[in-house]
């Protein structure tokens, strides 16, 4: 059996990859094809995964080789996994591992074109809005869950949080708030920073940019974090979100988490953590809406996280 795997995004890549590791232990034949930001961060998966991917590989390279499966993630913008649905749709399964609510049904993969054999999601308010994306859609749609949520099932949260805040020397008595954005993210953080500031309360603010910001933010986002960043009142209380590898170890010392409309809220969800979602009409809304064509996230339609949308009623 031969497995054509495509991942892209970090999102995607968080879930395609351990799929990969698994099919690979079982003795499967299955070959990489790493896009966007996974294949200039492809050393970050593994050896196992570096030996087995292609990367810069056109779909016209690969037309020797015969396919059984084709395994994909969303990314956005569509690259090689909606390549390879398009090209293979005809020629083997195609099934694409969801990794975000909604994520580019109505976007990038819009068209039936890209639509994979079977899509795997992750609850049933994931298939619910494939249904609603995807109406004509006649493969399976199967709620399997996020292999990268798998590992939250034992996950020791008090030693997360005992680790964050010793590495950091913090107090215990004081609240930390962690910020956890998407790409482009810098104008809601700069938001809560001043928000913050204005309380006039000690708590530590853990600002953590996404690992595609260097890469893919504008000019204008990277200035205004670098702002958001000297604009927050207590200099001794903002701690450098970089200086930890998992991001899951922050969220889960976090008092509160606060994003835009990043999976991240997701995971705060996943280890009970309060979370607020800052969506201004005109910041964070706006682009949330505009790369996904819903209302709203579907972690504050579930009530996972608490909507804050005017910074007067906030």
């Amino acid at each position: 059996m031969v497995v054509l795997a495509s991942f892209g995004d970090p999102g995607g890549s968080n879930n395609v990859v351990p799929v990969v590791k698994s099919l690979l232990k079982s003795g499967v034949n299955v070959t990489c094809l790493p896009d966007r930001y996974a294949a200039n961060h492809i050393s970050n998966y593994g050896d196992d995964i570096k030996k087995v991917s292609l990367v810069n590989v056109n779909i016209s390279d690969l037309k020797e080789l015969e396919v059984d499966l084709v395994l994909a993630g969303f990314s956005e913008g569509g690259g090689m996994a909606r390549e390879l649905i398009k090209n293979y749709k005809n020629i083997c399964p195609t099934v694409v591992i969801q990794d975000y609510h909604g994520g580019f049904l109505l976007t990038d993969y819009n068209e039936s074109c890209f639509w994979p054999k079977i899509i795997c999601v992750n609850d049933s308010c994931d298939e619910g809005m494939v249904k609603k994306a995807w109406p004509l859609f006649s493969g399976r749609i199967k709620v399997t869950g996020r292999p990268y949520y798998d590992k939250y099932f034992n996950y020791n949260k008090l030693a997360a949080k005992r680790m964050i805040y010793n590495n950091y020397n913090l107090d215990k008595n004081i609240p930390l708030v962690v910020f956890v954005g998407t790409v482009e993210s810098a104008d809601v953080m700069l938001e809560v920073a001043q928000a913050l500031s204005g309380l006039k309360e000690l708590v530590y603010f853990m600002p953590r940019p996404h690992p595609r910001m260097e890469t893919d933010a504008s000019l204008k986002q990277k200035n205004l974090w670098k702002q958001a960043l000297n604009c927050f009142w207590h200099k001794d209380y903002l701690v450098d979100g970089t200086r930890v590898a998992k991001v899951d170890n922050l969220i889960a010392a976090a008092t509160v988490v606060v994003s835009d409309f990043s999976s991240c809220l997701d995971i705060a969800a996943l280890l009970r953590n309060p979370a607020i979602a800052v969506l201004y009409p005109e910041i964070g809304l706006k682009r949330y809406q505009e790369l996904n064509k819903w209302k709203l996230p579907a972690m504050v339609m579930a009530g996972c996280a608490t909507l804050a949308s005017n910074i007067e009623k906030n």
